[in-house]
């Protein structure tokens, strides 16, 4: 079945997965859309015994989040089939969020899928719903 991607490219970030330790990124295509990594920072009370007032401090941790993904869904894509695989085998995927208008702006994590569930709309191609949980640190690109 040919398809278009004409509207189906996200102009603003891209998605890359890696399974491999070097590791290799290799771009998540027809991702529709997909929420961007939470990382607010802890904020801790150290409020002294003797104080009148709450005083808080802002922690060097972060809180792990969630993301919700859509992709328009491929069955024979390699990377939909590496996403569906770590869903199935509960497995780890190193991912990367480029932005294509800010250069060297963007994020490194490794991550599980926790949903990833087949949407079939009567107007569209099939989608996948997933969510991706952030199971590391989350670092800068360079």
């Amino acid at each position: 079945m040919a398809i278009s991607t004409d509207k189906l490219v996200n102009t603003q970030y891209t998605w890359s997965i890696a399974t491999d330790d070097v590791p290799t990124f290799n771009q998540v295509e027809f991702l529709n859309t997909m929420d961007m990594p939470n990382l607010p920072k802890t904020v801790v009370d150290v409020t002294p015994t003797d104080a009148t007032s709450t005083v808080n401090a802002v922690a060097n941790f972060r809180e792990t989040s969630e993301m919700a993904f859509t992709l328009y869904y491929m069955p024979t894509d390699p990377q939909h089939m590496e996403l569906k695989a770590a869903f199935n085998n509960s497995t780890t995927l190193k991912n990367k969020i480029t932005f294509v208008d800010a250069a060297g702006e963007g994020f490194i994590f490794d991550g599980m899928i926790k949903e990833f569930n087949l949407v079939a709309e009567q107007k569209d191609m099939l989608k996948v719903e997933g969510v991706l949980v952030i199971s590391s640190e989350v670092t800068p690109t360079v």
